[in-house]
């Protein structure tokens, strides 16, 4: 499987089994009688730089947003961020690369049972696909991640209407006063008790 080979199949994929993915495939384009084992696939991903799909995800980005079909809401883009730990191969080579998050059950690296990574990504809610994307190691935090991602589509994203959503973990003063810099509108859900203080002060003062 060469280079371009092994990018089609991650793109069109069904995500299923192995087995499966490589008959579809194989099928699809036509070619069944060269279909080639799981054991041959592993070898062949394992020569492929992954930072081609951050590099093929930004040139799609930019051809996209500078066409006329991406779909707005009000003239506007909806954007979100947000993060999750996603579960890695277990050995002892991914444990090292993404490392691990202590706990009362994790200690050290022994007392590790399954690997992960902290995933981030911007996300186009309107047209439902990833603009940005990263993996870190598991004790990352997701405040960098979004920093990350808007400075990487601020060229691809530079004449579009904004409107930026994000969960409590990203109310930052650090990321409102970069939204703020960018001229993007923003709509950053609050923690349950964000204005309890403030609450309790106006209700000071009208009293």
């Amino acid at each position: 499987m060469n280079f371009y080979s092994i990018i089609y199949y991650f793109i069109f994929r069904n995500r299923t089994t192995t087995n499966a993915d490589l008959t579809h495939f194989y099928s699809s384009i036509d070619k069944f009688e060269r279909r080639i084992s799981k054991q041959a696939l592993n070898k062949a991903i394992k020569k492929l730089n992954p930072n081609v799909f951050t590099y093929l995800i930004n040139q799609f980005a930019s051809i996209y947003y500078a066409s006329s079909l991406p779909k707005k809401y009000r003239d506007h883009l909806l954007i979100a961020e947000d993060g999750t730990y996603m579960e890695i191969p277990y050995n002892v080579y991914n444990i090292n690369d993404f490392q691990f998050c202590m706990n009362q059950h994790v200690h050290d690296i022994f007392d590790v049972k399954k690997v992960q990574s902290k995933a981030g990504g911007l996300y186009d809610v309107t047209n439902g696909l990833f603009i940005n994307f990263s993996l870190k190691p598991a004790p990352y935090s997701e405040t960098p991640l979004a920093f990350a991602h808007l400075y990487r589509t601020k060229k691809i994203l530079e004449n579009q209407k904004i409107i930026y959503l994000a969960d409590r973990y990203y109310g930052s003063a650090e990321i409102i006063s970069h939204l703020e810099f960018l001229k993007y509108n923003y709509v950053i859900r609050g923690k349950s008790n964000f204005y309890k203080k403030q609450v309790a002060l106006i209700q000071s003062d009208n009293e």
